[in-house]
């Protein structure tokens, strides 16, 4: 197996992802925040590893990537973020899980020209019940999962993006540190068992 070697100004460059101070929906792609025109991000520092492991929260590195791709051809214009209720998340709600994998996503993806540092979860609404989006195609393979009012996120600083295909949002790090995964997983709450949950997809 390849060694990893941990890049500790990875986490001071991904720390200045933030956020608008305002958080009322502007468009119907994104819950806070508003839209700014897409262009191509560039940046020499290290891309994170996927699959990898590392007993650091700090992104282990890889190799170079020099274009980011912005989220904002990615944002979905058909959902409106005012009926949404619920965000869902399955496993992994852990800190290591949580900041591997907003690590991977800041390795591919910008948002108004910074790293994008956030995790997938989906959503509720008026045509999407818990119980559609727990037996769905992505969830339904997660043993557990745990879910929050979209407002709790809003309301806390964590801005929520609907991205690719529906119910998928991606939820915002403000900054990406341990504090504020921490803080992510406390909005959350405990896990819960999925009933819907398959151990292989049919």
């Amino acid at each position: 197996m390849r060694d990893l070697v941990v890049d500790t100004d990875v986490a001071s460059k991904l720390s200045n992802v933030k956020s608008p101070n305002g958080y009322e929906p502007r468009s119907s792609a994104i819950a806070s925040g508003s839209r700014s025109s897409p262009s191509a991000s560039y940046r020499s520092g290290p891309e994170f590893c996927p699959g990898s492991q590392s007993t650091d929260w700090a992104p282990p590195r890889c190799q170079t990537r020099t274009v980011l791709t912005p989220i904002e051809f990615h944002l979905r214009t058909g959902d409106d973020p005012s009926a949404w209720i619920l965000v869902i998340r399955g496993r992994p709600l852990t800190t290591q899980g949580l900041l591997v994998t907003a690590a991977r996503t800041a390795a591919e993806f910008s948002w108004q020209g910074n790293p994008l540092a956030a995790v997938s979860a989906e959503v509720t609404g008026p045509d999407r019940s818990t119980e559609d989006v727990l037996a769905g195609p992505r969830l339904r393979t997660r043993r557990t999962y745990a879910t929050t009012p979209v407002g709790d996120l809003l309301a806390a600083g964590f801005p929520v993006l609907a991205t690719f295909d529906a119910p998928h949002v991606s939820v915002v790090l403000p900054e990406y540190d341990e504090l504020r995964v921490r803080a992510l997983i406390e909005i959350f709450g405990p896990d819960q068992p999925n009933p819907f949950y398959m151990r292989t997809m049919p």
